[in-house]
């Protein structure tokens, strides 16, 4: 009879995880696109105050304002513009063109957009880029290979530093590691600097959690 029980609870346990693991993706993709959001504001700025580019900034304008109405038009203007973008525009246009990518399915295309925004610009874009490439194939990409990419981020100064630790953890509560996902999701609930979602969700995993099993050194 404990073993029925026993089979209940752990079922129970695995649906609230999944459920949990259903709201992360959200709150990880609003952060980072409200930094890049800013940042774009920012290079706007930039162009308009220094009066340089602005027939492109003014270009990538018209064009994210069509991806708000029509994605796949929007899609198109962007890849257009893109053939002809430099300078901050350029990364931007980038980041529009992954975004898009993925709100139409095409996770992998996304994935592969978001890597190479990473292998070809510096901080902090390149960080966002690793986060969103890595927040995007987290049901699908190797969790090892996964979590080699969030590493630099997780224990650096990265502003993205949290969500990707909160990642680590997801890839190894992914592959029922959940004795090292534990110490990521203690450290991100004890963390003072953390932001408050993260630190709220960590502790729901710890409490979803408790009474696990305690990590073996590895």
């Amino acid at each position: 009879m404990s073993d029925i029980f026993r089979e209940i609870d752990e079922s129970m346990r695995e649906d609230r995880a999944k459920q949990v693991w259903q709201r992360y993706g959200t709150w990880i993709v609003a952060a980072v696109v409200f930094v890049v959001a800013a940042s774009a504001g920012w290079v706007f700025y930039q162009n308009y105050a220094e009066n340089r580019d602005r027939a492109q900034t003014a270009e990538l304008i018209r064009a994210s304002e069509t991806a708000a109405e029509d994605t796949e038009a929007g899609l198109a203007a962007i890849q257009s513009y893109l053939q002809s973008a430099d300078g901050g525009q350029l990364t931007v246009a980038r980041f529009h063109e992954a975004a898009l990518l993925a709100e139409s399915g095409r996770r992998e295309d996304a994935v592969a957009a978001y890597r190479l925004i990473a292998e070809q610009t510096q901080a902090p874009w390149s960080d966002a880029a690793t986060v969103l490439a890595v927040l995007h194939d987290l049901d699908n990409g190797d969790p090892a290979s996964l979590r080699d990419d969030l590493t630099p981020l997780a224990a650096g100064t990265s502003p993205w530093r949290f969500s990707a630790r909160e990642m680590v953890a997801l890839l190894y509560s992914r592959e029922g590691r959940i004795a090292d996902a534990i110490p990521e999701w203690q450290a991100l609930a004890d963390s003072e600097d953390a932001p408050p979602g993260i630190r709220s969700r960590a502790s729901e995993m710890l409490a979803l959690h408790d009474g696990q099993a305690a990590p073996s050194g590895s």
